[in-house]
């Protein structure tokens, strides 16, 4: 916690201190310890900053009973804050469930490579992991020029007249950049800790963190939003995000082993969401998933490409940075 006090301190007072949530008294005091240290280890990557040309960026909780999580930048202030009560919420739903996620025989083979966790701890550790990285994306993304720019993670419901297309595509370049450092960490523990290289064990790592983020996604969309809409709210529909992230996901994969495992988009969505509709409540079944599957999956296609167009035209967007970033590497 000291850190943290120390860490907050060093921030500019126009970020609203009288707001921040001090967690020393929390019972999950070690659960957003861990999210703190986490970002902020990443966030003193100096050579990071450097070569993505952002300065010194803050992170720490707000105290506010909304499921949110915002990218602020103010003159020359860079911050992410996250509400403690999306924290709450998130860990509480995967709590609940514990049981019921621990009986998947993706948590036999998880323990494979994490004998000493539980799988409902980590599908939760994998949406905060995504988030940060999320909102990182936007910090990214900001024009330097402009004085106050915030990102809010809450999907506002908006009118067609104030839809802006142009938001929807830098969500999808920031759930992109956040899908690269999620394969790194799925790969890492595939690579690292499993003891079993099979086919089974990294088709449950990756399904059970895109079940993960997909309950990430409903919780920030205060619900599963059915039909599938399109040219609509402040994000895209969380069905075409989950799908895209799963894509890009998969796609990483096959860079780095092949078609050694031969895991499918259809094979991991459809899983994934068998895994997740216990816990998003009364109101959903697999029938819900096929019947927006089936009558939009052209239309989801498209829209995903559509964003990912007007994404690569502006070397500013945070996924056109990291894969330039990538290729100077490999180029080297």
């Amino acid at each position: 916690m000291a850190d943290y006090e120390a860490h907050l301190n060093s921030l500019p007072d126009k970020l609203y201190k009288d707001s921040v949530y001090y967690f020393s008294k929390d019972r999950l005091a070690n659960v957003y310890q861990g999210f703190f240290a986490f970002g902020l280890n990443d966030l003193g990557r100096d050579d990071r900053w450097k070569e993505w040309d952002v300065a010194r960026c803050g992170l720490f909780f707000r105290k506010e009973a909304k499921n949110d999580a915002k990218a602020v930048k103010w003159d020359n202030d860079l911050w992410i804050e996250v509400n403690d009560y999306l924290i709450k919420n998130l860990f509480e739903r995967f709590e609940d469930f514990k049981l019921y996620l621990n009986s998947l025989p993706e948590a036999h083979l998880f323990k494979n490579s994490h004998p000493n966790d539980e799988l409902y701890f980590f599908m939760f550790t994998t949406t905060t992991v995504f988030l940060y990285y999320h909102e990182l994306g936007h910090i990214i993304q900001y024009d330097k020029s402009s004085q106050k720019q915030i990102t809010e993670e809450m999907n506002a419901a908006l009118t067609k007249i104030d839809f802006d297309i142009m938001k929807h595509a830098c969500e999808y370049d920031s759930d992109e950049f956040a899908a690269n450092f999620l394969y790194e960490q799925i790969a890492g523990n595939f690579i690292t800790k499993s003891k079993l290289k099979s086919r089974q064990v990294l088709k449950a790592m990756i399904t059970t963190s895109i079940a993960a983020i997909f309950v990430l996604f409903e919780m920030l969309d205060d619900g599963f939003q059915l039909p599938v809409y399109f040219e609509e709210k402040s994000h895209p529909n969380s069905l075409i995000r989950t799908i895209a992230i799963t894509g890009l996901v998969l796609n990483k994969m096959e860079e780095e082993f092949g078609t050694k495992y031969e895991i499918t988009q259809s094979d991991v969505i459809k899983r994934a969401f068998q895994i997740v509709v216990p816990l998003l409540g009364s109101g959903y079944s697999m029938k819900n998933f096929y019947d927006a599957l089936n009558l939009e999956k052209k239309g989801i296609v498209n829209y995903s490409t559509k964003l990912r167009k007007i994404r690569d035209q502006f070397d500013w967007m945070a996924g056109v940075k990291l894969k330039k970033r990538s290729l100077n590497a490999t180029n080297k």
